[in-house]
């Protein structure tokens, strides 16, 4: 890709410097990705340490151990 954006700055038309690279013109023009880095966001809703580990008790208690967790929330064993 950098060939091809040499080419094109040293005045070679897009067709023929696509071309020369082997590249689809359209890919060769097409703006680069940029990836958005930041700081990774924390969930408003994100449970804590101690609430987590109450739900994992629940769940893996031998009242719910057998059932998927859709019949823990909305079935009739709750």
């Amino acid at each position: 890709m950098t060939t091809y954006r040499a080419l094109t700055r040293r005045g070679v038309s897009t067709r023929t410097a696509a071309v020369l690279v082997g590249l689809p013109r359209s890919t060769a023009t097409r703006a680069p990705r940029t990836l958005a880095r930041g700081p990774a966001l924390v969930p408003a809703n994100k449970l804590g340490v101690l609430e987590r580990g109450r739900i994992l008790a629940v769940v893996n208690s031998p009242r719910f151990v057998d059932l998927p967790p859709i019949q823990i929330t909305h079935g009739p064993a709750c």
